[in-house]
């Protein structure tokens, strides 16, 4: 989470942007440190990228820990 995390994750996950990025981790750190919760948009967005760096990452996965990454407790 410094300050180099949304051109890490942009650079690892081309289809997430660094803005993208840059909002899911505001959005982290509000939510752990903050004293207000989350709107409902910003949860939506959170997902949103969450859901395709899940993807990103189960498409380079061997079918073996695919089965594992989508039916474990990981991929929802």
């Amino acid at each position: 989470m410094g300050a180099h995390f949304p051109e890490s994750l942009s650079n690892a996950v081309p289809s997430v942007t660094k803005k993208e990025a840059g909002q899911i981790q505001r959005a982290a750190l509000q939510e752990s440190f903050g004293n207000e919760e989350l709107s409902g948009m910003q949860g939506r967005d959170a997902r949103r990228v969450y859901k395709k760096v899940c993807s990103a990452i189960y498409e380079r996965l061997p079918w073996y820990k695919k089965i594992y990454f989508r039916y474990g407790k990981v991929y929802r």
